[in-house]
C-alpha cells in the first residue's frame, strides 16, 4: 500500500497540503477482505449523541463564546449534534480538541465540519483504495451497529474514550470479555 499526501501550488508561489492519495497493489484477496473489515467501520461508524454533546461542551469550555442563555445553548448543541453524529466518535472528539488548540473563539458549525472532513480524508482515501483493489473480489458486508448506551461495558468505554483512550468499542468490549474469562 502506498499512501501519500499531494501538494498544491498556491497563487502566491508557495504550496499547501492537498488530499490524501492511496494505492494498493498485489494484495491477496484475504488481505483485502481483512483490511476492508478493519477500515470500513472506522469510516462508516456514527457518533452517539452523548459523545457529540460531551465533545461540544468540552470545546465550549476551552474557547471563548458570546453569552448565551440555557435555551440558546441547548438549541445550538442539538443543531450541531445532528450534523456531527454522522462522523465516527474518535473523529468528533479529536476534531473538537484540535479546534480548541487552534482557535480562541467557539467555532461555527461549518468550521467544525471542515476540521472533521480533514480528519476523515485519510480514512476515506484508504477505504476507496481497498474498494478499488477489491472490485475483482466480493468484499464482506460491513454493519456498524450503535451500541446500547445502557450497557455498563459501553459506559466504561465511553469514560475512557472521552479521557483520550481512543480504541474502538469492539476492541474494548473484546478486552473486557477476555479479562472476565481469565480472572
Amino acid at each position: 500500500m502506498r499512501l501519500k499526501r499531494s501538494l498544491r501550488m498556491t497563487s502566491g508561489g508557495g504550496s499547501e497540503v492537498g488530499d490524501w492519495e492511496c494505492e494498493i497493489k498485489g494484495a491477496s484477496v484475504e488481505t483485502l477482505r481483512e483490511c476492508y473489515r478493519a477500515v470500513a467501520p472506522a469510516c462508516k461508524q456514527t457518533c452517539p449523541s452523548e459523545v457529540v454533546t460531551a465533545a461540544l461542551y468540552a470545546l465550549r469550555s476551552r474557547t471563548a463564546a458570546r453569552k448565551e442563555d440555557a435555551a440558546d445553548l441547548e438549541n445550538k448543541a442539538l443543531t450541531y449534534a445532528t450534523e456531527l453524529e454522522k462522523y465516527p466518535p474518535d473523529v468528533v472528539v479529536e476534531g473538537c480538541k484540535s479546534i480548541a488548540r487552534k482557535q480562541k473563539f467557539f467555532p461555527a458549525l461549518a468550521e467544525i465540519i471542515t476540521e472533521l472532513e480533514s480528519l476523515m480524508q485519510k480514512r476515506r482515501a484508504i477505504l476507496a483504495a481497498i474498494e478499488r483493489a477489491g472490485r475483482r473480489v466480493e468484499l464482506p458486508p460491513v454493519t456498524v451497529d450503535r451500541p446500547d448506551t445502557d450497557d455498563p461495558v459501553w459506559q466504561e468505554w465511553m469514560k475512557g474514550f472521552l479521557a483520550g483512550n481512543h480504541v474502538t468499542f469492539e476492541q474494548f468490549k473484546g478486552r473486557a470479555l477476555r479479562a472476565r474469562e481469565t480472572g
